[in-house]
Formats: structure tokens, C-alpha cells, sequence
């Protein structure tokens, strides 16, 4: 008679044992593989007069060993427990005591395993190996105290079915908190400096933020006297934050930047946690937190890109937390108060501003599609006014901050014309790469990266949708529909700016949809097995985030990574010393004079001499538009000095910068006023 195998306890029994040995037989192996790393094998005798970049060929290993005896101890266990086990081999209830064994060790043989995984990847770091050795004891403990931790299997299952103590979630609450505060900020922030200038030679700080915001600080006109790319407010907001922290110096700059994301992702935490709950809000901030500033674009520091950093999304939270409170029920207030918050994301950071905007228009819109909620935000149609209000508050919010910040000047054409100069070029994708290269360059995460989201945010929408018209779902999920829209929106900044920089994970869409809909679907389990799915995610985004080669090497609290700053920085204060430079500046300019100086270190340099700029620009020259500007700005206004590193008079055949140099030769001479890295070069009378 044939029998179910999966029914059969005698099948069942076996076939879990089965597991258990393998499992067993997978620690013996990494045991064994530990234990003769330390036992050097003998280079055989062929070997001798070998040179050394041939000598790996020739290299003895113990793969064989290996194999032979992960095999021999698998035939060795099986034997052993089949035997032990023979009497009650077709006893059901044995089917529970092996579960939770095998759950127990393949805990022990995974952890190892991962700790193995990154010993191979990031070349043995002294952490991995911790891991490895916690690993190791962890498993050994389990074995011996094996009954008793059998017992409070039973104390968890019984909290699982219950409900959990106030006190373990103040206890999360706190403890996320701390570790946000830990993980985030930079005790020494001129660590940070210091890996922006070896790195990236302050290029993208600069000029997606220090150059706009020492100009706003010196009295310059965004987009008008100075340029802006698209982050108005947020130069405004984060200046405030720094003159508070201490003043405009980069160390202070980046000490606002990790108080913002601390900030941020607490108020992450807590919107997903009144949505989701504890768990899945510890999982998801962690979560967060990693694919936003620790993914391969951002390396080796979130902070050499501050306009792909967290700060270009600052109120999203408090928009979709407006929204998320209305739909639970909460007054029409917070209708108007996200139609507020949206409003200042388009005056802070403008095009993720846009993105927000347009999940605000798709939630109106999902309302009034809907009977039940119709009525909630247009009782009737003589109050048709109200939705029209809801569509043109966020931008009258908008021109608000913008006069707020900046005086009439943000009523003005210029203001507009010279801020969106750079769109129609990304429209057409001009600065854009093919996301194939992440393919192309095995980069395959950021690959995935670039294919899956928008996947999810158009299926989410389309099913949320689905199951609120055929009443499966509360209209409440309708929230979902505009956290999509959102998602959707940053992805379109991607494909115009396509290269492994700019895939960043946006937080909070793509989080809140991995949360909500692993959250949907656990909606399936007992209540005790949902608790125990969403801890094992929320401990491993913590194990994630930890051991993540960029977060090691982050100049955090732990520094992990163990790395010495002395010799880093003695290595900054030799190369990146402008002491003699900002000497010359303040001798040939008043102090409220603004200085004409072409160097790649151009703010930096204004700054420590307190001088504002004089091109509208700013450097580096990145391609022929920048390069005419700059040049018509010499022709019109015609400085008297212009200071220009010594670097770019020479050796600049073929670049944009050839054409900058024939015109120094053509218009100025050098009259040997210089510094160390700087010349002077004076205009000669025309």
C-alpha cells in the first residue's frame, strides 16, 4: 500500500534526522578546516628553485581531507543516529523533539557559515574571526546545556501567544535609539574629512552642498549670484544647524548631516512602528539604514554624496505620516498638514519634492475613486473647493519657505530660469549610464537594485487597488497606493541619473513595502510563529548592518574595522595644507571682496580665508556649458587678480581646461606672487 511520505512518521522521522546529521556533518567540517588552518602542510621537494610568482601552482592543499571526512562523518552519523533512535523511529511526537534540534543547530551552522563567508570576502578581518569564535562557543553551549534550553523554548512560545509586556517595547524604543545614535554619529568628525578628501578630493560635497552653502553663508543669492542644484532650503536649513553645531567648517557640516539621519531614522522607526508594529519596525529602520548609506555607491562613505544621502528625502516621514494618520480615521487636518509638509520638501530638495507631490495628487485621487471614501474627503460637490485647495497648498507652502529664506528673490524669472537650466539635459538622459553597467561590472546587487522596486511598487498599487474594490481590504490600505507613487517618482531620478551612485535605496517606499507586505503575508501563521519570523528578520538586520564591509570601515563609535587615524591624519595635515594659500588670499583681498580662485579645493580654501566666491559656478569645470560660463563671467566683470592652482597651467592639452588657460595667457600675467599651491595672476590694462 503506498503511503504519503510526508505523513508516514517513520518517513518523517528519518528524513529529518537526515537533516540533522547533515547539519551536524557541516560543523565538523568547518571545525576541521579551522583546526588545520593552523597545521602548515610541507612543500613537496619539487618545489625548491620554483620562483615565487609560480609557486602557487604548486601549492599543496587538503580538499581532499576535506571531502573525505565531511563524508565519513556523515555515513558515521547516520549510522549512529539511526541506531540510537530505532525504537521510537515511527513515534510521532519524536518529530518535535528533532525540530527543535535541527532548528537549534542550523542557527549554529549558519551563523558559522556567514562568519566564514566574511573571513573569505573581506581577507580575515580580526571581527569575522570574533564571529566565527561566538559562533563556535554558541554551538558548543547549546550541546551541553541542551535540556535546559529546551525548557525555555517553552517560556517563548508561551510569550509568542500572549501579549508582550509595555516594558519590552520602552526597552526597543530606547535601545533602537542608542543604536541609531551609535551607528550614525562620528565622535570625531574630521575622520570624515579626512576620507573626503583622500577619496573624492571634496568634488561631490562641494558641489552639491559646501559650495551653496558657504555662498548663501557669505551673502550670495542661490540660483541667482551663486548656483544651486535644486536644494534651496535645504542649504538654508542645514546652515542654521551648523552655525548652531559651531560654524561653517566641513567637520561641522557633516556632525549636522549624521544629527539629521539620526533624527531621521528615529522618526522612521516610530512611523513604522505605529503602522506595523515593534518588530517590524526595528527590521525595517536597520534595513534602512543599510541600503541607504551603507550600499556600494556610497563607498567608501555615505557622506563624499550628501545629495544621495537621506537629507534629499528629510520630510518624507512627516508626509506620509499626515497621510497614514487620515487614513486610520484621524481628522482632515492631517490632509492639511501633509499638503504642508510636501510643500516644504519641494522648497527644501525640489524634484524629491515633485515625487512626494505626486503620491499626495494619487492619494486625493484614490479617495474620491472610492464611495466610502469620498464622503470622508468630499461630502458633497459644492466642496470641491476643498480638493482644489489640497492640490495648490503644497506649492503656495513651497513659495512661502522659498520668500521665507530668500526675500522677493524667489519671485523673480531669473531665480526659476537659472535652477532648472540642468533639467532638460537629464529629461533627455544625457548624464545618464546604462544600468546594464552594474551587470557589466558585478554589481550585481545594484543590478537587482535597479529591476526589482519599481516591480514591487506597480504590483503593491495594482493590488491594494484590487483588494479594496472587492472589499477584502479596509480602505485604510489605500495608504499604500501613494508610498508606491513615491517609490516610483525616486526611481525616475535613477534612470536619469543611472550609474551605481544614484541607485540609492530610498527609504522609506521601499522599506514600508517590504514591511507591509511581509507583514500581509505572516498574517498567515499563528500568532506565536509571525513573533518568532519577525525576530529571526529583525536580528538578522542587525547581524547585516554590523557586518557589512562599509559600515566596518564607518568612523563610528565601534570602529570596527580597527583602523589607525594618527597615521591618516599626519598623512591629510602634510597633503591638504592650504595654510600658505589662504595667506595670499587675505594679502592681495579685502575681506569683503569676492575672490576669483580656480582649484579643486576651491571652498575649502574660501572658507579657512573667509572670502566669498566669484564665479557663479563654482569647480570643477564637469563640461563645456560650466567652462563658458565661467569665461563670461572673466569677460564681463574682469577681476583684477585671479588666483588659479598651479595644476591647471599646466599639462592641459586636450581637456576643457586648455581653452581656460590660452585665456589667462591672452588676458593676465603672472608676476611671481604665488603660495604652495596657488598663483597669482593679474589682468593686464585693455
Amino acid at each position: 500500500m503506498n503511503k504519503n511520505l510526508f505523513k508516514d512518521p517513520l518517513s518523517r522521522n528519518i528524513g529529518y534526522l537526515s537533516l540533522l546529521v547533515f547539519v551536524l556533518s557541516l560543523q565538523v567540517l568547518i571545525v576541521l578546516v579551522f583546526i588545520y588552518q593552523f597545521v602548515p602542510l610541507k612543500m613537496d621537494s619539487i618545489t625548491q628553485g620554483v620562483p615565487p610568482a609560480l609557486l602557487k601552482l604548486f601549492q599543496p592543499n587538503r580538499n581532499h581531507f576535506f571531502y573525505h571526512a565531511f563524508i565519513a562523518a556523515a555515513i558515521v552519523g547516520e549510522t549512529v543516529i539511526l541506531y540510537l533512535y530505532r525504537q521510537r523511529l515511527n513515534a510521532p511526537e519524536l518529530i518535535g523533539e528533532i525540530r527543535e534540534f535541527l532548528i537549534c543547530e542550523t542557527l549554529w551552522v549558519s551563523w558559522q557559515l556567514f562568519a566564514v563567508f566574511k573571513i573569505l570576502q573581506y581577507d580575515d578581518p580580526l571581527w569575522a574571526r570574533i564571529l566565527l569564535y561566538v559562533g563556535f562557543a554558541a554551538a558548543l553551549l547549546a550541546k551541553i546545556f541542551w535540556p535546559e534550553l529546551k525548557r525555555s523554548f517553552k517560556y517563548f512560545q508561551d510569550l509568542g501567544q500572549g501579549d508582550v509586556p509595555k516594558i519590552w517595547h520602552y526597552m526597543a524604543d530606547g535601545g533602537i535609539i542608542l543604536l541609531l545614535l551609535l551607528a550614525i554619529m562620528i565622535p570625531d568628525a574630521q575622520k570624515a574629512v579626512i576620507r573626503i578628501a583622500f577619496v573624492d578630493s571634496n568634488n561631490h560635497f562641494d558641489q552639491w552642498l559646501m559650495t551653496p552653502l558657504w555662498a548663501y553663508h557669505k551673502g550670495l543669492i542661490p540660483a541667482v549670484q551663486a548656483f544651486n542644484p535644486l536644494n534651496w532650503g535645504m542649504v538654508v536649513f542645514i546652515h542654521t544647524l551648523a552655525s548652531v553645531i559651531g560654524g561653517i567648517t566641513y567637520a561641522h557640516v557633516i556632525e549636522a548631516l549624521c544629527f539629521l539621519a539620526v533624527v531621521y531614522y528615529a522618526a522612521f522607526y516610530y512611523f513604522l512602528r505605529w503602522w506595523l508594529g515593534t518588530l517590524p519596525a526595528i527590521f525595517g529602520v536597520l534595513l534602512a539604514v543599510k541600503l541607504q548609506m551603507f550600499h556600494i555607491g556610497m563607498s567608501p562613505l555615505a557622506w563624499i554624496f550628501p545629495g544621495q544621502s537621506i537629507v534629499r528625502h528629510l520630510f518624507d516621514v512627516a508626509v506620509f505620516a499626515c497621510l497614514l494618520v487620515f487614513s486610520r480615521g484621524g481628522s482632515e487636518l492631517f490632509l492639511w498638514l501633509g499638503a504642508v509638509a510636501v510643500g516644504i520638501s519641494l522648497s527644501l530638495v525640489f524634484d524629491t519634492g515633485v515625487y512626494m507631490a505626486a503620491a499626495f495628487y494619487a492619494y486625493l485621487a484614490a479617495l474620491l475613486a472610492f464611495k466610502e471614501t469620498r464622503f470622508l474627503l468630499c461630502p458633497s460637490l459644492r466642496q470641491w473647493r476643498k480638493v482644489l485647495g489640497l492640490i495648490f497648498l503644497p506649492w503656495l507652502s513651497m513659495m512661502i519657505v522659498l520668500v521665507f529664506c530668500f526675500g522677493p528673490v524667489a519671485m523673480h524669472r531669473e531665480f526659476w530660469v537659472n535652477s532648472f537650466q540642468d533639467i532638460p539635459r537629464w529629461l533627455k538622459g544625457e548624464d545618464a549610464i546604462s544600468i546594464y553597467s552594474c551587470l557589466k561590472d558585478r554589481n550585481f546587487f545594484a543590478f537587482f537594485a535597479s529591476f526589482v522596486p519599481p516591480l514591487l511598487y506597480a504590483a503593491g498599487m495594482a493590488g491594494t487597488l484590487a483588494m479594496v474594490y472587492f472589499r477584502r481590504w479596509k480602505s485604510d490600505k489605500l495608504f499604500v497606493i501613494p508610498l508606491s507613487i513615491y517609490g516610483l517618482g525616486a526611481y525616475a531620478h535613477f534612470l536619469w541619473h543611472s550609474s551605481i551612485n544614484y541607485y540609492y535605496m530610498v527609504p522609506l517606499p521601499l522599506v514600508g513595502c517590504i514591511c507591509f507586505w511581509g507583514t500581509q503575508y505572516l498574517e498567515g501563521f499563528r500568532k506565536d510563529q509571525q513573533r518568532l519570523a519577525k525576530l529571526i528578520l529583525a536580528a538578522g538586520a542587525v547581524i547585516a548592518l554590523f557586518t557589512n564591509f562599509l559600515f566596518t570601515y564607518y568612523p563610528n563609535i565601534f570602529n570596527i574595522a580597527g583602523e589607525d587615524w594618527g597615521q591618516q591624519k599626519s598623512a591629510y595635515q602634510a597633503q591638504f595644507n592650504f595654510n600658505s594659500d589662504v595667506d595670499l588670499l587675505r594679502q592681495w583681498t579685502a575681506p569683503d571682496q569676492p575672490v576669483a580662485l580656480i582649484s579643486g579645493f576651491a571652498t575649502q580654501i574660501l572658507i579657512q580665508a573667509d572670502r566669498k566666491t566669484f564665479f557663479y559656478g563654482g569647480l570643477p569645470l564637469m563640461d563645456v556649458r560650466d567652462l563658458e560660463r565661467l569665461l563670461n563671467q572673466l569677460n564681463q566683470d574682469k577681476p583684477a587678480q585671479v588666483f588659479v592652482d598651479k595644476r591647471v597651467l599646466i599639462n592641459t592639452s586636450g581637456t576643457v581646461l586648455n581653452v581656460l588657460t590660452e585665456y589667462f595667457k591672452a588676458h593676465y600675467q603672472f608676476r611671481g606672487q604665488q603660495s604652495s599651491n596657488l598663483a597669482l595672476l593679474q589682468r593686464d590694462h585693455e
